[in-house]
């Protein structure tokens, strides 16, 4: 079950962003369809690593990110229906470049617009 590792990670790095003082409301991040994440075990990962304040009760927002692949040897670019094999359906060659569909990047932070700690909600959209 990889989606703990990935989450105490994501956990991480969203207590390293949330500004001092603020309760998360939700974060949002995207993850690559080559990743084979269950989001239902991210879903409760997140959960149970999030049991105390400033993440306790927020919502984890996932959005996926389709394979998109350049074939080598003829250039193509498609979006594969299978994610294996990744033959280019213009030459039919097995040499894809993945463009998209890997990797799980942290793309925003919101604060809870009900938690009064002298600051106003805010959203914090973050950059690879």
């Amino acid at each position: 079950m990889h989606e703990l590792s990935i989450a105490s990670s994501l956990r991480d790095q969203v207590l390293e962003h949330l500004p001092v003082g603020l309760q998360l409301h939700k974060v949002t991040i995207e993850v690559g369809s080559l990743e084979h994440l269950d989001d239902a075990v991210m879903q409760l990962a997140w959960e149970v690593l999030c049991a105390e304040p400033p993440l306790e009760g927020s919502a984890l927002t996932i959005l996926h990110v389709p394979v998109l692949v350049r074939c080598r040897a003829c250039d193509h670019e498609h979006a594969p229906e299978h994610q294996a094999p990744l033959h280019c359906p213009l030459c039919g060659k097995a040499r894809p470049e993945v463009l998209e569909g890997w990797g799980i990047v942290l793309k925003s932070l919101e604060t809870d617009p009900s938690y009064t700690n002298g600051r106003a909600n805010h959203e914090t959209a973050l950059s690879p």
